[in-house]
């Protein structure tokens, strides 16, 4: 007997299912009744089949989240459709990450809906693999999940639930999984040891990886050599000790307002950076406060400030706090030939209007940029298009006149 899903019809209106992953009930010509949260169903959009689960108890009122075509095949029963499905996306999301050059050493494993498994993130380090759900359709098969993802790589996997996110999709709070005390992360050439109590989301933020590799592209190719540079939200450093690895720098401070300063002694020594490596737990903005009273300068400035707004409502307030980093930091680098990264994860902030506020801060103090690179997100966070949801990283490189 073949399997016959439960059945939703979204309304012709609605954005096709091809490039848009979660619904809410106002989508929906028909939807299913009865079904268990997380439930796999059959989504129905212009006479095209989805495959879909579905979730009617979520409080953020997605009730539905899409995987793509639907797959013809002879089962039997949900679960036998549901782990076929989940073991060759997994296979296939790790088969394209491995293609490039260290990825096997860590890397954004499975990035979503971007991967057709949406709400499921896990990101690979040397020692572990680390797993956060918050998609109820996903969860019912969490111990398939986590074997079908240690069968293709070589370290334990372990779940990092998120219990705020939990809650919002209806899940239950599972005990924590035996987590390793520390990761390990290798990242550009750089080594960077994480104790437990200092992660971060999903433990180390990967997102702007092939930024800093483009930031040490752009470097070499101006023969670039400069005294000290300013790691503005450094977390563990990644931008700054990627340039101290490969001298383009004397010196680097590091700031940031968490407690840090044994994690950057342990890392220092580990990348061979200790005495130019200098860590400030103090406040971003006052920090560049001060050190423009004092009459500091830096040549090279990198902003990577945690995003400044989670919804588009915001977009105003975070375009205020990045115009206000871009005023702060041109009157610090210094006369001619410094660089500036300005660095942003914000969704609803794109790379024109980081630009923008760049170049009006520049006339305002007298200054010329030049804008020598734009950067978006590596091959492990993919993205169907720049209109896409799932695009989030922007990385501007400019040398300051």
């Amino acid at each position: 007997m073949t399997l016959s899903l439960p059945i939703g019809i979204l309304k012709d209106k609605a954005r096709g299912p091809q490039n848009h992953f979660e619904y809410f009930a106002k989508d929906f010509e028909e939807t299913p009744h009865g079904l268990l949260p997380g439930a796999w169903i059959k989504l129905i959009h212009r006479k095209k089949e989805y495959l879909g689960t579905f979730n009617a108890f979520s409080q953020n009122q997605i009730i539905c989240r899409t995987m793509g075509a639907f797959p013809h095949g002879d089962w039997v029963t949900e679960e036998e459709l549901a782990t076929s499905f989940i073991e060759t996306r997994i296979q296939l999301a790790v088969q394209k990450r491995f293609t490039w050059r260290d990825f096997d050493r860590g890397c954004r494993l499975i990035y979503g809906a971007s991967d057709g498994l949406p709400g499921l993130i896990v990101d690979l380090y040397q020692n572990a693999a680390l797993i956060q759900i918050h998609s109820a359709g996903l969860d019912r098969f969490r111990e398939k999940i986590k074997l079908a993802i240690e069968k293709h790589i070589q370290a334990k996997a372990v779940f990092l639930d998120d219990p705020k996110l939990r809650e919002i999709e209806g899940l239950p709070q599972f005990p924590g999984d035996d987590l390793p005390s520390f990761i390990e992360v290798y990242e550009n050439g750089c080594l960077f040891k994480l104790e437990q109590d200092i992660w971060q989301k999903i433990g180390f933020y990967y997102d702007h990886r092939f930024n800093r590799k483009r930031l040490k592209m752009i470097l070499s190719e101006l023969n670039f050599k400069g005294e000290t540079a300013l790691d503005l939200f450094s977390y563990v450093g990644a931008w700054g000790f990627t340039l101290l690895k490969e001298k383009f720098i004397n010196r680097v401070d590091f700031i940031d307002q968490a407690h840090l300063g044994p994690t950057f002694i342990e890392n220092a020594k580990l990348n061979g950076c200790l005495k130019q490596a200098h860590f400030h737990r103090q406040d971003v903005f006052s920090y560049l406060v001060k050190a423009h009273k004092e009459g500091q300068r830096y040549s090279l400035i990198i902003s990577d400030p945690p995003a400044f707004s989670k919804t588009k409502k915001n977009r105003e307030k975070a375009l205020h706090g990045y115009r206000k980093l871009a005023k702060n930091c041109l009157k610090l680098i210094t006369d001619e030939g410094g660089v500036f990264v300005m660095a942003s994860c914000t969704h609803g902030v794109s790379n024109e209007d980081l630009d923008r506020l760049v170049q009006l801060e520049a006339v305002d103090l007298g200054r010329q940029v030049q804008l020598l690179d734009m950067g978006l997100q590596g091959p492990d966070h993919p993205f169907q298009g720049l209109s896409g949801g799932s695009l989030y990283i922007k990385s501007l490189i400019y040398q300051v006149f």
